[in-house]
Parts: C-alpha cells; sequence; structure tokens
C-alpha cells in the first residue's frame, strides 16, 4: 500500500505542474559566502499565474546542517527570470542565522526549456548573528 502511496504522489508531483502551467525544478547548491563546504539539495515548485513560489532545502557542511522550507513572490512577469522575496523557516539556529523565522531574496535564470540557475539569500535582516546564507543553485525544470 505504501508503494501505491509513493506512485501516486510521484505521478501527480510530474503532472500536476504541467496541467495547471506551474514548474517544479530539483537541484544542487552551495553557500558561496559564509560556509563554503555547505553543499546541498533544493527543491522548488513555481505556480506561474499566480507568481508564487514554494522551496524545500536541505545542506550539509563542516559546522552548519540545516534545512528549510520558505515561499515567495515573483516581481517580475517574465518566465526567463524571477526575482523573488518571501519567508523562510530555518530547521536550526546557529552563527551564520540567527533566527528560525528568516526573509529569502532570490535571482533566477531559466535557460532553455529545463535549466535553472539561482541565486537564494536568506537572512532575518539583524547585524547581530546573522550572517546569513548565500546559495547558488543549478537546478533542473520539469
Amino acid at each position: 500500500m505504501k508503494l501505491l502511496h509513493a506512485i501516486f504522489i510521484s505521478v501527480c508531483l510530474f503532472l500536476l505542474p504541467a496541467i495547471s502551467r506551474a514548474e517544479l525544478s530539483l537541484g544542487i547548491m552551495k553557500d558561496v559566502i559564509h560556509d563554503q563546504d555547505s553543499y546541498g539539495g533544493v527543491l522548488r515548485y513555481d505556480y506561474r499565474p499566480a507568481h508564487i513560489g514554494g522551496i524545500l532545502m536541505g545542506w550539509g557542511g563542516t559546522e552548519h546542517d540545516n534545512s528549510a522550507i520558505g515561499f515567495d513572490y515573483d516581481f517580475i512577469k517574465d518566465e526567463r527570470v524571477d526575482l523573488t522575496f518571501g519567508g523562510t523557516y530555518l530547521t536550526r539556529i546557529n552563527g551564520i542565522n540567527g533566527t528560525h523565522f528568516n526573509f529569502n531574496a532570490g535571482l533566477g535564470l531559466n535557460i532553455g526549456g529545463h535549466c535553472r540557475v539561482q541565486y537564494t539569500h536568506i537572512s532575518n535582516g539583524h547585524n547581530k548573528n546573522n550572517d546569513g546564507w548565500n546559495f547558488i543553485g543549478l537546478m533542473y525544470r520539469f
């Protein structure tokens, strides 16, 4: 029964975006400023008609394993370029992020039909104990 549920969810994840003009992207990412040993994975959902998106991230490094879930709004109505701003919840607090609740800002470039390059900054905006995360990601768009 669990296998049937997994198959059903997988089919929905791949078919629903195409039916609803949404996009699902899966990829890898790396922090490029504060913890350059951090690598992780990212799953992104973009609902193009409403310009909203969701993101799941998980990463590990020498000291700063973490994960995040967030949402954002795309301010550019061009499907090739995304300029996003939203909120993100981080599961762990450490020297790079000082709170669980943060904002996220991003710039995404959709190259061709299936490639996306994404920059994402996650921070709470305070100077004390929050340098923020700065990820560069390469994703495959379904």
